[in-house]
């Protein structure tokens, strides 16, 4: 009875093992998937680097929805905000706007960064769970040798270093992600998510897979 009960539960704990292995894949493969095509946002890397050249520290700021017309059904994206955060435009910022940014707050005043929020259920039926509603961000690095993330105050006092990006920083909060960052997913309810981003080659999503903040 006793031997019977334990190969019971063997079996058991096998099935179950194997059905969340079976999930970590189709939902690997699906977020692959989706994010190969949030070009916007590498897009909007190279639109910022342009900007940068041209503008300097008066670049304009970037904001633009894919939740409705033609291109919508072609991201998971839904809103992409960039440029210089600021006293104005920061996530508390006390005068409420649109166009302002919903992860990026008051710490990061003065960089130069590209926040973006992924569509939820409502706006694409099929849209990732690891990807549902999430807001992810990167911040620009300039081209001195301890790789500092460019400030637009050092820019305005006439730092050469602060004038060209080398580089991105991924910030990929749990806080606004319903407790979770982008890319993970906690399938057994214990509270520790698993990490489908480790399973992503290159830039820029592979390197949000360990920068996971609060």
């Amino acid at each position: 009875m006793f031997l019977h009960s334990l190969l019971a539960f063997i079996v058991v704990l096998t099935t179950s093992s194997f059905a969340q292995q079976n999930s970590i894949v189709l939902l690997s493969n699906q977020l692959a998937a989706q994010l190969k095509l949030a070009n916007q946002v590498v897009a909007s890397m190279r639109t910022l680097e342009l900007n940068l050249t041209h503008h300097q520290e008066n670049l304009p700021l970037i904001h633009i929805t894919y939740t409705t017309g033609q291109l919508s059904n072609y991201t998971p994206i839904a809103e992409i905000k960039a440029g210089f955060v600021q006293v104005d435009n920061h996530k508390d910022a006390s005068i409420d706007n649109i166009s302002n940014f919903d992860y990026l707050s008051a710490s990061h005043i003065g960089q130069l960064c590209i926040e973006a929020r992924f569509k939820n259920t409502s706006e694409q039926s099929d849209i990732s769970p690891t990807l549902d509603g999430k807001i992810v961000a990167f911040c620009a690095v300039g081209g001195n040798l301890t790789n500092d993330l460019i400030n637009k105050s050092t820019l305005e006092a006439g730092d050469p270093t602060h004038s060209i990006i080398t580089g991105w920083v991924c910030y990929n909060p749990s806080t606004e992600n319903q407790g979770f960052p982008m890319g993970t997913i906690d399938l057994d309810g214990d509270g520790t998510p698993a990490n489908l981003l480790t399973g992503i080659d290159g830039p820029p999503w592979s390197m949000c897979s360990y920068s996971f903040t609060n």
